[in-house]
Order: structure tokens, then C-alpha cells, then sequence
């Protein structure tokens, strides 16, 4: 006997943009728990009624809360809303607030809410991003990002990068 065919109510784009961005968090996970952390994924985090994070990442005397976005484009915009929510996880939890956006084949960068720009959204380019966001190794301080100084020597030579915690 054949199966019948059922309709999804939700559209396949839909449902593959969705697959795209938990398997981006899925991936966070398996990354912060194998460095050490504790790490809870809250699925459907942007449908409940109360502020939630995507990750919550707690550990080494840190809390973080993570907004991951999985996306291709020169771009990335996130709503007031869902930065507001981020924003009062701070506020009540004291947690550190990032927002993680994994570029193909580039990966991850974690960004600082204040390093977006705000009109009616937050938003930031994929340039700004490198430029400004940190690697996973940067964020937990395994590594430390080299700092270009704009300074020239009195010879007229660049000085030589500096060490910044990234942080």
C-alpha cells in the first residue's frame, strides 16, 4: 500500500535555512565542549516569548551568551530585537554577548554587539568582521590577534605588529 503524501506547513527554503543555522550551533557546540565549556543549545530559541540566546556557554569563571548566524553574503544584519534580547541577558546574567557568524570556508567569527552598526538594525560587513571579530581561539584567549599600528618609525618604516588580547 503507498504512503500518502503529507504537506509540510512549513515551505522546504524555509526548512533548509532553518537545517543551515542549527547545524551552524550543533557545530558551536561540539567546538566550545571540546575546549573545556559547558554549552546548552536552546532550540527554538527565536520563537519563545522570553529573551534567549542561541548558546549559552558557561565556564573558566566565564558566561557567554551567542547569537550564531550561518551566512553567505557581504553583509549581516540582526534585528533590534533579537540584540535587545542579548542585551538583557547581560544586563540579568552578566554575561559576555557575542554574535557568531560563520562565513564558508572562512569560519567563525565572534563579534561584539558594539562593533555593529545601528540604524534601525544591527548590522555589519563581512570586511568589518574579520576585522574587528575574533577567532574561537582568540575569545578564549588560546591566541592573540596582532594589532597593525598605523604608527611609521622615524625612518619611515612600518612598526612591527603589536599583540592585543583580542578582547
Amino acid at each position: 500500500m503507498p504512503v500518502p503524501l503529507i504537506k509540510s506547513a512549513i515551505p522546504l527554503s524555509c526548512m533548509a535555512h532553518y537545517n543551515k543555522g542549527a547545524n551552524a550551533e550543533r557545530e558551536l557546540v561540539r567546538l566550545f565542549w571540546g575546549k573545556g565549556f559547558a554549552i546548552a543549545r536552546i532550540a527554538g530559541s527565536g520563537k519563545n516569548a522570553l529573551p534567549m540566546p542561541d548558546l549559552i556557554v558557561m565556564g573558566k569563571g566565564r558566561s557567554i551568551v551567542i547569537e550564531a548566524k550561518a551566512w553567505r553574503a557581504n553583509n549581516l544584519t540582526i534585528l533590534d530585537g533579537q540584540m535587545q534580547e542579548l542585551f538583557k541577558w547581560h544586563e540579568l546574567a552578566n554575561a559576555e554577548v557575542y554574535v557568531a557568524w560563520k562565513y564558508p570556508n572562512k569560519g567563525w567569527f565572534f563579534i561584539r554587539p558594539r562593533d555593529f552598526r545601528k540604524n534601525k538594525h544591527y548590522s555589519i560587513s563581512f570586511t568589518e568582521a574579520q576585522r574587528k571579530g575574533a577567532t574561537l581561539e582568540i575569545l578564549l584567549g588560546e591566541q592573540s590577534r596582532l594589532r597593525d599600528t598605523a604608527e611609521s618609525s622615524p625612518s619611515g618604516q612600518k612598526k612591527q605588529a603589536q599583540p592585543s588580547s583580542g578582547r
